[in-house]
């Protein structure tokens, strides 16, 4: 299902794949898209996360 009105198509919205394929990224996992500090500013608001964590585990720790 797209999101994409039935009338408008990807060449008449002038989007270049590149960002479009931000967006879709950042939609299909709940980020935000912005610069840092307007991140910052959303997660305050919210009380979420809205950048992606570190994958995988942490190290472990040797004393």
């Amino acid at each position: 299902m797209s999101l994409i009105p039935a009338s408008t198509s990807k060449g008449s919205l002038n989007i270049p794949e590149e960002e479009l394929g931000r967006i879709q990224s950042a939609t299909h996992s709940d980020m935000a898209l912005g610069n840092d500090r307007f991140k910052e500013e959303i997660e305050k608001l919210t009380g979420r996360r809205v950048t992606p964590r570190k994958r995988g585990r942490k190290p472990s720790q040797i004393d």
